[in-house]
């Protein structure tokens, strides 16, 4: 990989670089290190269905914040554990799934695991729920069933890691959880007569305080890819034709209400928007519109959306994200929202008097207010998988203005990070960064700049010989 010329000399040493969070963020080996004061996460200790397994950790912010391993965040990275640490991967797959199994509704929160102050020792928590509600932080209790993407994230990261190993044996043990989930986002998010899950006005994704507040494009994305991710395992299973069909079904009418829902045709060029809900966001552009859609394309899943939309969208849109530069004239990245000339965004607002900074936030979930607005920040993690969404459907329209787009992208903030001194990044990436400057910055050593792998995958499939 560090000798590979297909991929720039930024992004390689930035990803390699990047497996820093995987030790030094504070990871281990779970041996019997469990809490022991807790209530039990199940009828036994998550861990014990197979003999000798040796469950993994790692928690999301090594810097201040996030003391847990979350599958919304840690899926951006996921490239990294199946292609070169597969055995991580596996570890985290069957904690989750135990979790599902142990959870009446299948619907755990994100949270596969949880330090805190309060013990020294690892909580594998599948949690309680209580009138629906998850007992757990405020922010959660306040919005019901939050952080509705780890439920797709996970059905996609098992199957993913079929795929990429060929290990029927743990699919098929897998499948029953993948159900679970499916049917939970059935019944939590999708209301009677509609085929796209609703989300809540705050804390529906990872992306926490960018609110939807009713169909978004983000879950939209992500629940048509866990059907077509589950038609696709359902097949290989040699299951019941009719289960088959009935996920078949599904699919055809949720990508029919996605076309209907998010497609805004323009004189120039047409686009998909971020939500139809009542949001300061509502017409406006999202960065990683097109998750779902890119890891479809990764294994050679059915197109989630239009292809020729979906083309027409990317080169419309990254003129309105790439506009930003650093004062020695280096590109700072893309913001999570482009306003399409809404007068919506804080940026560029001096911070003293930007009504979202706080200087009393401690960087932790709890803080009503972060050092920088999500929803107008240069995200590192979502910078390296659009660049890789870029670059990938550059290479299958056989379009070359696409994968420079994409190789600017990720570049961009390979070099922010890994090559701008002054930042003080390097072996402490941010979770993200204003996009005018990057003079204040949150959640140092958040793992969201591990998607950079995704970036490598886009531009070159890894071909990695097999650890064993």
């Amino acid at each position: 990989i560090a000798n590979e010329p297909a991929y720039p000399k930024p992004l390689r040493m930035g990803a390699l670089n990047e497996l820093y969070q995987l030790v030094f963020n504070n990871s281990f080996w779970e041996g019997g290190l469990v809490n022991n004061e807790v209530k039990s996460t199940g009828p036994k200790r998550i861990g014990t269905l197979f003999p000798g397994e040796r469950l993994y950790a790692n928690i999301d912010g090594g810097g201040g914040g996030a003391p847990n391993l979350q599958t919304d965040v840690d899926m951006f990275g996921y490239d990294a554990y199946q292609r070169l640490f597969p055995s991580l991967d596996l570890a985290i797959n069957r904690a989750r799934a135990e979790q599902v199994m142990y959870f009446a509704e299948g619907d755990p929160y994100k949270n596969i695991t949880d330090i805190t102050l309060y013990s020294p020792f690892i909580t594998w928590d599948t949690l309680v729920a209580v009138d629906g509600n998850h007992e757990l932080e405020p922010a959660a209790k306040i919005t019901g069933r939050g952080y509705r993407d780890n439920l797709g994230k996970t059905i996609y990261r098992n199957y993913s890691y079929y795929r990429r190993t060929g290990d029927e044996e743990f699919l098929r043990w897998v499948y029953p959880t993948m159900e679970k989930q499916l049917k939970a986002i059935q019944k939590w998010d999708i209301r009677a007569g509609d085929h796209l899950p609703t989300d809540s006005i705050l804390f529906s994704s990872g992306y926490d305080a960018i609110p939807p507040n009713g169909h978004g494009i983000y879950n939209s994305g992500l629940y048509l890819l866990a059907l077509a991710v589950m038609k696709d395992a359902a097949r290989r299973l040699d299951r019941p034709q009719a289960e088959i069909d009935a996920y078949e079904e599904e699919f055809r009418l949720a990508r029919e209400q996605f076309e209907s829902v998010f497609w805004v045709p323009g004189p120039v060029g047409g686009y998909y928007r971020f939500t139809d809900g009542i949001s300061p966001m509502n017409g406006a552009l999202f960065l990683d519109s097109f998750y779902g859609q890119h890891l479809a394309e990764r294994l050679g899943l059915p197109d989630l959306v239009d292809p020729n939309r979906y083309r027409e969208h990317l080169k419309l849109a990254y003129g309105k994200f790439m506009v930003y530069r650093d004062h020695a004239g280096r590109l700072l990245g893309a913001p999570n929202i482009a306003y399409l000339g809404q007068a919506i965004g804080i940026y560029p607002i001096p911070r003293d008097l930007n009504p979202f900074y706080s200087n009393a936030c401690h960087q932790t979930e709890a803080c009503r207010s972060l050092p920088v607005w999500e929803a107008d920040a240069v995200w590192t993690g979502s910078n390296f998988v659009a660049a890789g969404t870029y670059i990938q459907s550059g290479r299958r329209f056989d379009d070359e203005e696409l994968i420079r787009m994409g190789l600017e992208m990720g570049t961009a903030v390979a070099t922010q990070i890994w090559e701008v001194d002054a930042n003080g990044f390097q072996f402490n990436a941010p979770g993200w960064w204003p996009p005018t400057d990057t003079s204040h910055s949150t959640f140092a050593a958040y793992k969201w700049a591990l998607g950079i792998w995704d970036t490598l995958e886009s531009i070159k499939p890894l071909d990695i010989p097999d650890p064993e």
